[in-house]
């Protein structure tokens, strides 16, 4: 295939997997947070908010003013920086995968890796949530903070932060940062479920071809039976 061909090709992907997933209700990560090209929308003002006014492009305007300006970061603001921009990359890369699976929907092997891909991307990003949100709300790194009733070598679960936040902001007088703060657990708890069906049948999907062959070398070997009549078959 020579190069205008591959291109052509290629086009015709892109533009067939968009449409299987403007289709499925499946947009880019940028798209939410408006109700048009210039209006927020009042539900989902926290998208809007990230992309008109996040701490990176803070940064990228003051080191692009003349003269350029110093922009001191603490510590946590940096890993704040280095999580939103993963959780976006993660974001775009889940719904790649998604759309190659519904593009891929009748072709059972390609279906399950696909799938597989969307469901591991969409957990990774889930996880750079969360750091976001540790660093933004209690100051620290999210590989060193800890619930005040934590116990030594216990997992955390994965909505705690979200639960202990409600505490942690309960005096700052700004109801409508607590109203948020105190919808978030039971969304993180719904991201929790997600997270566990994810790698329940992200495992099923990876050991399949495993679990196939381990079934083959557990069987007892059986006679076969050659005496086959072809003419009935057909």
């Amino acid at each position: 295939m020579d190069n205008d061909r591959r291109r052509q090709f290629r086009k015709e992907l892109h533009g067939s997997v968009e449409s299987l997933l403007r289709e499925a209700g499946v947009y880019a990560l940028d798209a939410h947070g408006w109700l048009n090209a210039d209006d927020v929308d009042p539900k989902h003002i926290g998208h809007a908010m990230a992309q008109i006014g996040s701490l990176a492009g803070e940064v990228i305007d003051a080191h692009s003013a003349d003269p350029p300006k110093a922009f001191p970061l603490t510590a946590c603001e940096k890993k704040m920086i280095v999580a939103q921009a993963e959780f976006e990359g993660l974001m775009n890369a889940s719904r790649i995968a998604i759309g190659q699976m519904l593009f891929a929907a009748d072709i059972d092997g390609e279906l399950a890796a696909h799938f597989m891909s969307a469901m591991l991307l969409l957990s990774a990003a889930s996880d750079r949530l969360r750091d976001f949100f540790v660093c933004a709300v209690f100051k620290r790194s999210p590989d060193k903070w800890k619930p005040a009733d934590h116990q030594t070598g216990a997992r955390i679960a994965f909505a705690k932060p979200f639960d202990d936040a409600r505490t942690f902001v309960r005096d700052v007088d700004r109801s409508q940062l607590q109203a948020s703060i105190k919808a978030l657990p039971p969304l993180a708890r719904a991201i929790a479920r997600h997270r566990r069906s994810r790698h329940v049948i992200a495992h099923q999907i990876a050991t399949a071809e495993g679990r196939r062959h381990l079934r083959l070398v557990d069987r007892k070997p059986v006679p076969v039976n050659y005496n086959i009549d072809w003419a009935s078959i057909d």
